[in-house]
């Protein structure tokens, strides 16, 4: 990956690869930069904005964390692991209604997504009680 950087330094795909080998790797802020500059050098790179968001949330700026997850979910709608994802850090905010409009729309898009349906219902007994199974 670094040698397609060195070829192509303007590359927002090898950036965001390259940014989640980094992290794999315990790089957090060298995977920081790599998916920033992705998102620099494309702003509608929906892969760089999910990566960065996990990162984010990784590190505890859930805030931000959110935002990129917003902006992903805004360039991939069909993408079920961003709202699965959005589903978990508004579930960790207390923002159950939210969350759980979120896992639902995980399993819309994939059906089969047990983690989702798992989350969804133990986002409902947060929301409305054990009566919620």
């Amino acid at each position: 990956m670094s040698e397609a950087l060195r070829l192509n330094p303007n590359d927002a795909d090898a950036h965001s690869d390259l940014g989640v080998a980094l992290q794999q790797l315990g790089e957090r802020e060298q995977a920081m930069v790599h998916f920033r500059t992705a998102i620099r050098l494309q702003p509608d790179h929906p892969r760089a904005h999910y990566n960065l968001s996990v990162l984010l949330d990784n590190l505890g700026n859930s805030d931000e964390a959110l935002l990129e997850l917003q902006t992903a979910r805004r360039l991939t709608p069909d993408r079920p692991e961003i709202p699965y994802k959005l589903g978990q850090l508004l579930n960790d905010r207390g923002r159950y209604a939210e969350a759980c409009a979120n896992f639902a729309e995980a399993l819309r898009l994939k059906p089969d997504f047990e983690q989702a349906r798992q989350y969804l219902r133990l986002c409902e007994e947060k929301r409305h009680g054990p009566e919620a199974r």
